[in-house]
């Protein structure tokens, strides 16, 4: 119960928030977007869930994935990146 509320609490917040957010997978598959995240994409939130970030946005993947790697490998967050 104390579960599921928090997640509830978390899916209102990452969808109401005024940026972009995606939520991605080991193999850097969309696992949540936000609405701001899928319009500023252009594909539904549908054609995003479990398809590879080099699926969705080809031209962004070779930006995307060597900073998904680096995240993954050290562990560390990766700041101050704007991304358009």
């Amino acid at each position: 119960m104390a579960l599921e509320q928090s997640e509830k609490k978390l899916i209102s917040f990452l969808d109401n928030s005024p940026i972009g957010i995606g939520i991605f997978d080991n193999e850097f598959k969309y696992v949540y977007v936000n609405k701001n995240l899928q319009q500023l994409n252009g594909p539904s939130i549908e054609a995003h869930i479990g398809k590879p970030v080099q699926e969705v946005l080809p031209d962004g993947a070779a930006i995307l994935i060597p900073i998904f790697e680096k995240i993954l490998s050290t562990k560390q967050p990766v700041l101050n990146i704007e991304l358009s």
